[in-house]
C-alpha cells in the first residue's frame, strides 16, 4: 500500500506546485484591477497641459511673480507640496508638477535623464506663461532642477533644493527588485509584484521618509493608489537607473551654477545623507545651506514652514530685492 500512497502524495504536491503560482497570479490580477479602478476614479486636482504624449499635470496657485515651480522626488506627486502651496498662496505664484510618468503626467520614453524631464516640464510651463521661474526640487527633483538651471541659466532665477540628491560620488543606487523593474522582465514584475508587494513597500518607505516624525497616514494611502501602478513603478526604477549614468553630468552641472541657491537638509535623513549636503556646499559657492535637526527626508510634510522660509530667502536674494 505504500507505493500508491507515495504516488498520491507526489501528485498532490504537483497539483499544489501548479495551483499556488496560478492563485498568486490570479490574486495579483484582481488586486491590480482594483488598484487601477481606484486610480481611474480620481480626478487630477490641477490642469493637464502640453503636447500630446508629453502632457504635464500641474497645480497652479495664483500669486505674485516670479513663479516658484516645485518638482517632486522619486516616487512623488505634485500634491506632495500642498502644505507649502497653501502657506504661500496669495504671496507668490506656486506651481507643483507631476514629473513624467507620475500622477497624470505622460512619459514619452521609458528611460529619461533629469535634463530630458526638465525639458518636458519647461515646455509645458512655457505654455502657461512661466518663463523665468524659481525652481524648487525635492530629492530626485533636485537633479532635475539643477539640470534645468544649468542648461538654461538665463531662464531660472534661483534654486531651492530640498534634501536633494547632490553627491555625484554617492548617487542613489537601486538594488533588488527595484533594479529588476528597469530590466527586460520589468513589465511582468511590475504587473505581478506591484499589487502584491507594492502597498507594504510603500508604507515601509514612508516610515523611512518621515523618520523621526510620525507618518502621515493619508499621504501613505494616496501613495498606495498612485505608486503601485506598473507604469509608475517602472518610471521610478528607470529614473534611479538613469541618474546613476548621469552622476558626472550632475557634478558638472552643479559647478556651473552661479544663481542664488537655498538648500535644506535634514540631520536625521535616512534617504539622502550628509554627503549630499557636503558635495553641494563644495560645488556651488552661491549655495546657502540650512540644516534642520530632528528632521527627516519628507520636509514638505513635516517642516513646511522651513520650506516656505527657504523659498522666501531665495526670493529675497533675487536682483532688485531690498
Amino acid at each position: 500500500m505504500s507505493a500508491p500512497r507515495t504516488f498520491d502524495m507526489r501528485r498532490a504536491l504537483l497539483r499544489a506546485a501548479i495551483a499556488l503560482p496560478l492563485l498568486a497570479v490570479g490574486f495579483a490580477f484582481v488586486m491590480g484591477a482594483r488598484q487601477a479602478q481606484a486610480f481611474d476614479a480620481l480626478k487630477p486636482p490641477g490642469l493637464v497641459v502640453g503636447t500630446p504624449g508629453k502632457r504635464v499635470h500641474l497645480v497652479d496657485v495664483p500669486g505674485a511673480e516670479p513663479a516658484v515651480v516645485f518638482i517632486h522626488g522619486d516616487p512623488g506627486l505634485a500634491q506632495d507640496f500642498e502644505p507649502v502651496q497653501l502657506r504661500l498662496a496669495g504671496k507668490v505664484r506656486t506651481v507643483a508638477v507631476d514629473r513624467p510618468g507620475y500622477g497624470w503626467s505622460e512619459r514619452p520614453f521609458a528611460e529619461m535623464t533629469p535634463l530630458e524631464q526638465a525639458e518636458q516640464l519647461r515646455e509645458a510651463l512655457r505654455d502657461r506663461g512661466i518663463k523665468r521661474p524659481v525652481l524648487a526640487g525635492f530629492s530626485f527633483g533636485g537633479p532635475v532642477a539643477i539640470a534645468w538651471a544649468s542648461a538654461h541659466p538665463d531662464e531660472v532665477q534661483a534654486l531651492v533644493l530640498l534634501a536633494p540628491v547632490a553627491d555625484a560620488k554617492t548617487g542613489h543606487p537601486i538594488h533588488g527588485v527595484q533594479a529588476q523593474l528597469a530590466g527586460p522582465l520589468g513589465g511582468a514584475l511590475a504587473h505581478l509584484l506591484g499589487p502584491l508587494l507594492g502597498p507594504q513597500a510603500i508604507a515601509d518607505g514612508y516610515q523611512d521618509a518621515f523618520f523621526p516624525r510620525a507618518v502621515d497616514g493619508a499621504l501613505v494611502e494616496r501613495a498606495q493608489v498612485h505608486f503601485v501602478r506598473p507604469q509608475t513603478l517602472r518610471a521610478s526604477a528607470y529614473d534611479w537607473k538613469a541618474l546613476q549614468g548621469q552622476l558626472d553630468a550632475l557634478a558638472a552641472q552643479e559647478r556651473s551654477l552661479v544663481l542664488p541657491v537655498e538648500a535644506l537638509f535634514a540631520n536625521q535623513d535616512k534617504i539622502v545623507g550628509a554627503a549630499h549636503a557636503a558635495a553641494l556646499e563644495q560645488a556651488v559657492p552661491s549655495a546657502h545651506l540650512t540644516h534642520l535637526d530632528l528632521a527627516g527626508h519628507q520636509l514638505m510634510s513635516t517642516h513646511p514652514d522651513d520650506v516656505v522660509a527657504a523659498v522666501e530667502r531665495a526670493l529675497a536674494r533675487l536682483p532688485g530685492q531690498p
